[in-house]
């Protein structure tokens, strides 16, 4: 848990640093994803290409036809007919001597828009586009795309084009990180007093947003389409996969954030109550954000002329492309914009507080010696995984972040939730032992009553079962990674390995630390003996009261 925490916790503060890039940059009276007039935009521009309908058949133009464009590739053409085509179609001023440069024709996009009239004219763009999340609508990128992947990330065309970091990523990536010391430095005392404002702030933020979405001029197809729901979804395993991951990552479950900041809660808490008071308001919570999301998706797809299903993204692309080009069409869109990012950067830090409060307990716990030199220690801690972060804020950045967290965060933390309910269910609970349940003795001593005995089925069948399901259903549907899902584009091999290395790396710690201790008990003791000795607390174990 700590390993996952602390390898997460070095990219996930890129998000971070990135909300802190968008909000300075919303704090112009035009915000500088609303136009196509700036250095950073290319012929693609959604305001420099028109919007076409597309009839003829993907045979006769053997493409494939999306959101009323055909898009071609170099599929049975030969490259010297392709690049003929395309001197005989351009202008001289965009050719971008092709015929000395047939690699780049080779590595990007080749778009080609059908404008229909009587003679079938076909004019031709094609213009380096990297691979990062795009709204693409009638083969034309919009603003916040090219504002995302060209002006803040600067995104490579693939990952084999790291490239080197970006000054004003790292200085926001420094600002992250300063603002999360300065956060901890006083221990868990002065973090927990600025969860207060980051965890309840972005609720304000979300109620005002939410009755600003609803009184958009067609949110309510947005939020049809997230209420309806599509059954044969549930038979894809990525859907189980992401739902899983999501409520475990949201949860901290398995994370080593919940046993780190309970551990400093007093003896007889109400661990029962606040179980269920977190889980509900989590759920609660992403279910009222939905509709908030959906209303203004549904708002810009409208001003497209899309349907929401074609506009509709997930995870990075949600928070930095979609909603930046729904903020620009409304109002004031300025103090939208920075009433947004400041909701994600509060709601970022009260995730990294987790990940890095489980690094720090850990080293504490483990050395007890610098629980007296904490403010040292996480500077130290501060400064080390800043410079592992360094790698993201090149322009290859993007790809390696979404390696980290298709490996570290997928079935690599659901195996080990699996290996906890096993461990608290049958090993340490030792079921059978009498006519008592330890882990559940020892719950009920801390709520100084007997709690229900569906606990323990929960721990020891139900609950191990559901997530070996899910495991087994995503391991069965496993691909490849992609750039883009679906596409058939995929990594190299080598970034496929790195991911392999931080996943598996997660199950030799687990079974690397059992073998160890198992080897580290006094020689000459029976093996069974030493497995038992080691499946139960030490004689040491009690309450911390007075």
């Amino acid at each position: 848990m700590t390993y996952l925490s602390t390898i997460v916790g070095i990219y996930y503060n890129m998000i971070i640093a990135i909300s802190i890039y968008y909000l300075f940059a919303s704090m112009n009276s035009d915000l500088p994803w609303s136009s196509c007039d700036n250095a950073w935009n290319t012929p693609l521009c959604s305001s420099r290409l028109p919007l076409v309908t597309c009839n003829l058949s993907d045979q006769q133009l053997n493409g494939t036809c999306y959101n009323g464009t055909k898009l071609l590739g170099l599929y049975n053409e030969s490259l010297f007919t392709q690049v003929t085509k395309l001197h005989r179609i351009l202008p001289a001023d965009e050719y971008f001597n092709l015929q000395s440069d047939l690699a780049f024709l080779i590595n990007h996009i080749l778009i080609i828009t059908e404008l229909l009239s009587t003679s079938c004219k076909l004019i031709v763009e094609i213009y380096a586009e990297p691979r990062a999340p795009a709204i693409v609508i009638n083969a034309t990128l919009h603003p916040p795309s090219m504002h995302n992947s060209h002006e803040v990330l600067k995104t490579s065309s693939d990952i084999n084009k790291f490239g080197s970091p970006d000054w004003k990523l790292v200085l926001c990536l420094l600002l992250s990180w300063i603002v999360i010391y300065c956060c901890m430095v006083k221990g868990i005392k002065s973090s927990g007093k600025v969860v207060y404002f980051t965890a309840l702030f972005p609720y304000v933020v979300l109620l005002i947003l939410f009755f600003r979405g609803v009184t958009l001029e067609n949110a309510i197809e947005g939020i049809r389409f997230y209420i309806v729901p599509d059954f044969s979804a549930l038979g894809k395993a990525r859907v189980w996969k992401d739902a899983a991951g999501q409520i475990f990552f949201s949860l901290s479950c398995s994370w080593g954030g919940l046993m780190s900041l309970s551990s400093y809660n007093r003896f007889h808490n109400n661990v029962i109550r606040d179980t269920f008071f977190v889980t509900s308001a989590n759920c609660l919570t992403s279910v009222f954000a939905g509709f908030v999301i959906f209303s203004f998706i549904g708002h810009l797809a409208g001003n497209l002329k899309v349907p929401v299903k074609d506009v509709s993204q997930s995870g990075f692309g949600l928070a930095f492309i979609i909603y930046p080009e729904a903020m620009k069409l409304l109002p004031g869109s300025t103090f939208w914009a920075i009433l947004f990012f400041f909701m994600i950067l509060n709601l970022g830090v009260d995730s990294q507080f987790a990940m890095v409060e489980t690094l720090i307990t850990s080293l504490c716990d483990q050395f007890r010696g610098l629980r007296r030199h904490k403010p040292p220690v996480i500077a130290v801690v501060s400064v080390v995984m800043f410079l592992l972060g360094l790698p993201f804020t090149c322009s290859g950045g993007l790809y390696l972040m979404n390696i980290v967290d298709s490996y570290a965060g997928s079935w690599t933390i659901l195996l080990i939730g699996f290996f906890e309910c096993v461990t608290v269910g049958w090993v340490y609970g030792r079921p059978g032992f009498g006519n008592f349940h330890r882990f559940s003795e020892d719950i009920g001593l801390i709520m100084q009553r007997p709690i229900s005995p569906i606990w323990r089925y929960l721990w020891q069948y139900i609950s191990p079962a559901l997530i070996m399901a899910i495991i087994i259903f995503n391991w069965v549907d496993y691909g490849r990674s992609e750039y883009t899902a679906g596409a058939g584009d995929f990594y190299p091999g080598w970034a496929d390995a790195l991911g392999w290395l931080i996943a598996i790396a997660t199950v030799l710690i687990i079974f690397g630390t059992g073998l160890l201790k198992l080897f580290m008990e006094p020689s000459g003791t029976p093996w069974k003996q030493r497995l038992l000795g080691l499946s139960i607390p030490s004689y040491k174990w009690g309450p911390a009261l007075p």
